[in-house]
């Protein structure tokens, strides 16, 4: 089974590694088509003017791309990153249709670039900032930021103090893409790691000689995988839905001594546990950054499977040893979970997103017949390792 689990996990991480390797400008992205409806695959973004002009497009990775020029789509851009946009320019005496880059895109401010050297804005029309004009188009443009006011009084009309006021506006604004750019709404972790549990048996029968006694886990090893919800206007909150699953094994061991004998009882505890935390993560940074740490708070509903109970008990005698061993109750029954975990994006390689997570876990358990009764209290420490898509 670990086997298993360990070759899936190295081809799903192979997999983005192989398209990375087949060309590095690959992205997740889409095209807009003439009717305006979106069509989801793969964009080659060409380092090259040809961004401007020409568009490539494969609806899957191992399909060849398929050139798109400004007479066949709207546009074409990256999920959760640029977008281009066809437009129609001045070009000497006539005009032309170019893909021009979106760099803000909000309720008020439009501003397009073309070779970043060209600026245009959309508002009740579209116009080309000129020498003459760029201070009245861009106060009367971005007017939803005062902030900015000062910066278009003072600045050239060079691309570099434009792009500074782009990131100033962006940053004003509080905006990290277009908003009418596609976003992944939906992200999924695969998760594999280990825990730190620290359990103990409460006692409230004859079954063993402490009424208190710390269980000792055999088993370190679990797995699971998370479902980002997220939306546009709360980009750093996300709802968190979760599936992990630990095959657990515990046993305790209970000394007593006598007048003419020594007792040594022991508990062998064995079950199949599938946690569903259901909680909402708040993410420290909305942008791209190399380091991306979040928290987040849950409920972990449980689910146990294959319960498997057993108790052993040896006394031992000057010439004699006795020894019994019985099943207990298999039924056990176990609390809400609450979950604190604090986490990271780790963004080392293009389309390689690593997780790195440590989560405390809480909860409590009782297993119930007529006669006896064994309470689990359960604190535990998790630590994964994963990927995101």
């Amino acid at each position: 089974m670990r086997a298993r689990l360990i070759l899936l996990l190295l081809l799903i991480l192979f997999n983005p590694f192989r398209i990375h390797a087949q060309n590095p400008n690959t992205k997740d992205g889409y095209i807009i088509l003439l009717s305006g409806q979106f069509q989801y695959g793969f964009v080659q973004l060409d380092p090259s003017l040809n961004v401007y002009t020409e568009c490539l497009f494969s609806v899957t990775i191992d399909k060849p791309f398929v050139k798109y020029t400004t007479d066949k789509i709207q546009g074409y851009g990256v999920i959760d990153g640029i977008q281009y946009v066809m437009k129609e320019i001045p070009e000497g005496t006539t005009t032309q249709k170019y893909f021009l880059k979106k760099e803000i895109d909000d309720n008020l401010a439009r501003l397009y670039t073309y070779q970043n050297n060209r600026f245009f804005v959309e508002n009740n029309g579209f116009e080309e900032l000129k020498q003459s004009n760029y201070r009245a188009l861009l106060l009367e443009t971005m007017k939803n930021c005062k902030r900015v006011a000062s910066t278009i009084n003072k600045m050239d009309f060079s691309p570099a103090d434009m792009r500074k006021l782009i990131d100033k506006y962006l940053d004003c604004s509080n905006l990290s893409t277009s908003t009418t750019t596609p976003f992944k709404r939906f992200h999924f972790d695969v998760l594999v790691g280990g825990e730190l549990n620290s359990s103990t048996f409460q006692l409230k029968s004859y079954l063993l000689n402490s009424t208190v006694i710390p269980l000792i886990d055999k088993t370190k090893v679990g797995a699971g995988a998370n479902m980002h919800i997220m939306s546009r206007e709360l980009r750093r909150i996300a709802m968190v839905i979760g599936v992990y699953y630990y095959q657990q094994s515990f046993y305790a061991v209970a000394n007593s001594t006598a007048i003419d004998h020594t007792t040594i009882d022991k508990i062998n505890l064995d079950y199949k546990e599938i946690l569903v935390p259901v909680g909402l993560q708040y993410a420290f940074f909305k942008n791209e950054r190399m380091l991306m740490p979040y928290l987040r708070a849950s409920i972990a509903i449980p689910v146990t499977l294959g319960t498997t109970v057993s108790w052993e008990s040896e006394k031992e005698y000057s010439t004699t040893v006795y020894f019994e061993q019985y099943e207990l109750p298999q039924n056990l029954k176990q609390s809400l979970q609450p979950t604190v975990t604090a986490g990271a994006v780790v963004n080392l390689i293009d389309k390689v997103r690593s997780i790195v997570e440590l989560s405390y876990i809480s909860g409590s358990g009782e297993l119930l017949d007529t006669s006896k009764t064994l309470s689990v209290n359960s604190s535990r420490w998790v630590f994964m390792l994963g990927i995101r898509f």
